[in-house]
């Protein structure tokens, strides 16, 4: 028969440690451990390594895991052993009543999803910790049962993650396509090409810190931040076409202009010589100098003498325009072709929640 329990009833939870930055090693050796962060997930391209150590929170492969703060919260996760960091909680079940595969499904489910979603949106930190979800309620039917409705569950994920899988590839084949035209129409051998450093064709000048009095939702003007609008004011810091580079922050962050505008401290706003470069044509060069690689520093930053150094091949500004009208016409099919990949993906990840949902609430529960 199943039941309704409070998720704390029948499962702990674990925070992670944060040694010092000093610590860390980017190569396996002897006497060290892998510590493992919310990206590691993802990729094996960030391994780090810290010192063994009693203050260390272990996990094995098997263990689950929630994201706890911003843009990760609520993040389900598994399949790494080593010692993890703070942005991690990790789930500890009495197996006696709750198999790993049964939490597995509830935590990605929206019974827990929709709380935590609602209780971390309190927080400053955008996040939660062991009390706010302990309380949450969750559906236990026997252990027999929580086997045979996983086994059901991964049999149907399994083709739909194929599918998914299927949509993944698709992106990142229209992503290639993209950087391969984008790269093909910025590079040429001809005669009428020169090759010019970037500080010799356009300034970065440094954005401007506005009090948040200036700011307002009635006005009309864009406030630009590192990462793109942060608010709207009437008051004017630049009236032509931009680029807007992210100098902190999101360093490195594009984002083209085509109004007046103001942009915040954090950013440069980009001026050129109109006879010599088209704004456009340069947002195109810009996007190929991976920018956010350049940052450096304590807090990540981009130098402007960095970008300044960097040498570009020049066409003349005709043709500069008509690559410019090439590559616009190119990005609207991109973004079409983006659209309906989003929209597909979307829909077979809700497709996944409402089955979900579904078993996790089966009629039979009492």
């Amino acid at each position: 028969m199943w039941k309704t329990v409070k998720l704390g009833d029948v499962c702990d939870f674990q925070g992670g440690s944060q040694p010092p930055k000093k610590e860390f090693v980017y190569e396996e050796q002897k006497g060290y451990v892998r510590f493992i962060q919310i990206r590691d997930f993802k990729s094996d391209k960030n391994l780090t390594y810290i010192p063994v150590s009693n203050k260390n929170r272990l996990c094995r492969t098997d263990d689950i895991f929630i994201g706890r703060y911003g843009a990760s919260v609520g993040q389900i996760l598994r399949g790494l052993e080593g010692a993890y960091n703070v942005a991690l909680m990790k789930t500890i079940p009495n197996e006696e009543f709750i198999s790993k595969g049964w939490l597995f499904a509830y935590l990605n489910s929206s019974l827990f999803q929709k709380p935590l979603k609602e209780v971390s949106s309190r927080s400053a930190q955008n996040g939660f910790s062991k009390d706010d979800i302990s309380s949450f309620e969750l559906p236990l039917p026997p252990l027999a049962e929580q086997e045979r409705i996983v086994a059901k569950l991964d049999t149907v994920f399994a083709e739909i993650d194929e599918a998914i899988s299927e949509v993944e590839a698709k992106e990142n084949e229209v992503q290639k396509l993209k950087a391969s035209l984008l790269s093909s129409s910025l590079n040429s051998d001809a005669v009428t090409w020169s090759t010019a450093k970037l500080g010799e064709i356009c300034i970065l000048n440094y954005g401007k810190g506005l009090d948040k009095k200036d700011r307002s939702e009635n006005a009309v003007i864009p406030v630009y931040g590192a990462n793109g609008i942060k608010a709207y004011t009437d008051k004017l810091l630049h009236d032509k076409p931009s680029i807007i580079i992210g100098r902190k922050g999101s360093a490195g962050e594009l984002n083209k202009v085509t109004k007046p505008f103001w942009a915040l401290d954090v950013t440069y706003y980009v001026t050129t010589d109109e006879s010599i470069v088209d704004i456009d044509f340069l947002f195109y060069v810009l996007a190929t100098l991976n920018l956010p690689s350049m940052a450096r520093g304590i807090k990540p930053g981009i130098n402007r003498n960095d970008v300044y150094n960097k040498s570009i091949k020049l066409p003349p500004l005709a043709e500069q325009e008509r690559i410019v009208t090439k590559l616009d016409a190119a990005n609207s099919e991109f973004k079409n072709a983006n659209e309906a990949i989003i929209k597909s993906k979307a829909n077979y990840l809700a497709l996944k929640s409402a089955i979900l949902a579904k078993e996790l609430q089966s009629s039979e529960a009492a």
